[in-house]
């Protein structure tokens, strides 16, 4: 009897052990996959200047476009030939934004909406569905308000005027939102904040975020920027860090949707480059933004 008590005490500890190992392997190999991502950045700025970055997130900006056909056109909803086409369009969509005036690519912008939507109407015309119809029109309109267009704003960004502290101040902005969410969910718990999109995800975590990310946002201003009074920064900071946890549940919706865990596999241990810049892409814009109003406050003083 006693016999049998310690091999199942034993059973139970080197389980235990087990799972403990492969918790920090997990975590190492998160730690890594982020510091390669992080650290190509960083190279490709160090070797190539602004250039060699807005270049780099262009290439990054293509595995996410990816990512998100896959989240969004699923194999029984459309046919491969829209599925490539889409593909391709949106990515040819983002090179035209990348390489051309942003007053000659907020025209070309609407000509490719239009095109994606015409693409919708002969896929569904073979279904006879109305609601199809409506459905493939609705996820391409989000395709190019979503991923586009925040990854047109992030990479214009880097060469707007003051661009690049401003795309450092978003990068810890986010991730602070996204850490300390994490951080203040496991710490107070409670009740979930929308369990039915995002399981993992609690009001109370929620809460942290917000309050911590507005904190790390103002402090990141003053740092680069301390000639901004707090009325700018401290609602600047609040808008980034509810938009962040925003950007975030949209993904987890399309992911529910699509019954996938993640959005990809490109980063080892987080899953996909999608489940990473998902916040980047809907705060980019208001960034860029922000970075033309500084210009006109400073040439207006």
């Amino acid at each position: 009897m006693i016999l049998k008590i310690n091999k199942d005490g034993l059973e139970a500890g080197l389980k235990n052990f087990k799972k403990g190992l492969m918790k920090k392997k997990n975590f190492i190999i998160r730690v890594i996959s982020v510091l390669t991502l992080i650290s190509t950045l960083y190279f490709s700025h160090y070797f190539y200047g602004l250039y060699g970055l807005s270049f780099c997130l262009f290439i990054y900006a293509l595995q996410v476009n990816r990512e998100m056909h896959q989240l969004l056109f699923s194999e029984n909803l459309v046919s491969k030939l829209f599925y490539y086409s889409n593909l391709i369009l949106s990515s040819i969509c983002l090179f035209v934004a990348y390489i051309t005036p942003i007053y000659m690519a907020l025209p070309l912008l609407v000509f490719f909406i239009v095109l994606q939507i015409l693409f919708s109407f002969f896929e569904s015309k073979k279904r006879n569905s109305i609601e199809h119809t409506t459905e493939l029109i609705f996820k391409n309109l989000f395709l190019i308000f979503y991923f586009i267009i925040g990854a047109m704003s992030c990479i214009r960004l880097i060469n707007s005027p003051m661009g690049l502290p401003l795309f450092i101040i978003m990068l810890i902005s986010v991730g602070s939102v996204d850490i300390f969410a994490y951080i203040g969910g496991s710490f107070f718990k409670g009740p979930k904040l929308l369990e039915y999109i995002s399981p993992n995800k609690s009001i109370s975590g929620a809460i942290t975020g917000l309050i911590m990310g507005t904190i790390t946002g103002v402090i990141s201003f003053k740092y680069y920027f301390p000639e901004l009074s707090l009325l700018i920064t401290i609602p600047f900071s609040l808008s980034v860090s509810v938009v962040s946890q925003v950007g975030d549940l949209i993904e987890s919706a399309f992911k529910r949707s699509a019954n996938k865990k993640n959005s990809g596999n490109f980063l080892p241990g987080h899953g996909g480059l999608l489940d990473r810049v998902d916040s980047i892409l809907l705060t980019a814009p208001l960034f860029f933004f922000i970075s033309w109003t500084l210009v006109y406050v400073m040439v207006k003083n």
